[in-house]
């Protein structure tokens, strides 16, 4: 019988590339027109709302390296208080990894009279959003329409956002030479502007392209400076994500108790600043780890929990995964009745929510394990 390949090959919560079409952004609610604001923000209103959306935004956990700055004060004082609270609320929906509600919120935001300023932050929270959800052609889409308007602003720190932001749906079509070329094209402006959280993220997601290119000491270089950065700066989030990169990397060279050690160290600050997504994430890293070792009930253990948060998140792609996983895991344990029961279930949340790849690679193993 041909090896089972895992589903889930984890760099610091970064899933295996997601095949994606190519995109053309059509926008919801067309028929919706525009409504003005009622009347400008007082600078007291643009104080408190900077405040709370950079709050929120510290505790965001993005699905890639660099979360998107939006640049809170310029934000606030590019719109009205109808849109500054709406913004709020898809922030805090974010937050609460709530993608949908939040893509509400941003939609609503979209009827209001923007700047462009105002339009490019905005296609980026919502292309985070979509891709968050692996819908890659809407995502896409945003990204494109936050690189146009952010141009358009003279906005040079959300030109790099976008431009990094593309760069990870190239990487997910596996179109590494472009995605590098993005990144590239980020970390220059952000070097240029002294964008530091920026620059960490960008070189981060070069580590990931270079570690799926198999330059894996390239890799590791680019996830030293990134984390480096972060810790500089004080960016917790940011320094758990490049601890399971780095994480992801040792298990890729076949440091067990290395990758071990830096999922640990990741897993740990996740917890302590609320961040299930990174917590599941780094239990899937886990997993993985004793999976290698031999430890079955561990590799288990850990699998369930990532579902667990997952499903509570509702974050379908991660607990599809989860599922294969375990699925994986039952048939080198006790058979395949368990594992085609597990597998099944994971084949029919990546049909639903189009991950193309894993749809493909899912019926393979079922195959494999002769599942009807």
């Amino acid at each position: 019988m041909a090896a089972i390949q895992f589903i889930f090959v984890i760099l610091g919560g970064v899933a295996a590339a997601i095949a994606v079409t190519e995109a053309i952004w059509k926008p919801f609610r067309r028929h919706v027109l525009k409504r003005p604001e009622s009347k400008a923000a007082s600078e007291e209103q643009v104080a408190k709302i900077s405040d709370s959306l950079e709050e929120l935004m510290a505790h965001l956990a993005p699905n890639r390296e660099g979360v998107i700055d939006v640049g809170t004060d310029e934000l606030a004082k590019a719109t009205g208080p109808e849109t500054l609270g709406l913004l709020e609320e898809a922030l805090r929906l974010q937050a609460e990894h709530k993608e949908r509600e939040a893509i509400d919120a941003l939609y609503a935001a979209f009827q209001k009279d923007l700047e462009p300023l105002a339009k490019a932050q905005l296609h980026n929270m919502l292309g985070t959003s979509f891709a968050k959800l692996n819908e890659s052609e809407e995502a896409e889409g945003h990204y494109r329409q936050a690189l146009d308007a952010s141009r358009q602003a003279d906005n040079r720190q959300g030109e790099a956002a976008a431009l990094g932001n593309l760069a990870t749906v190239y990487g997910d079509k596996g179109d590494l030479e472009r995605a590098e070329e993005h990144l590239q094209a980020a970390l220059t402006i952000q070097r240029d502007i002294g964008d530091r959280l920026g620059e960490a993220g960008s070189l981060g997601n070069l580590g990931l392209v270079y570690a799926t290119q198999g330059d894996l000491e390239r890799a590791e270089e680019q996830h030293r400076q990134s984390l480096e950065i972060k810790r500089e700066i004080g960016n917790k989030p940011g320094e758990a994500n490049s601890l399971g990169n780095l994480g992801g990397l040792y298990y890729q060279q076949g440091d067990i108790d290395l990758a071990e050690e830096s999922y640990q160290q990741a897993l740990r600050i996740h917890g302590e600043i609320g961040d299930r997504l990174g917590e599941a994430n780094q239990l899937c890293g886990l997993g993985l780890v004793y999976a290698r070792k031999g430890d079955s009930d561990g590799a288990k253990e850990n699998y369930i929990l990532a579902r667990e948060i997952h499903h509570e998140i509702g974050n379908r792609f991660g607990e599809a995964q989860d599922l294969g996983n375990l699925g994986l895991l039952a048939a080198k344990q006790n058979g395949s009745k368990e594992a085609c029961r597990l597998l099944t279930e994971a084949l029919a949340i990546f049909e639903e929510i189009g991950a193309r790849l894993e749809v493909e690679q899912t019926r393979k193993n079922l195959e494999e394990l002769g599942c009807e």
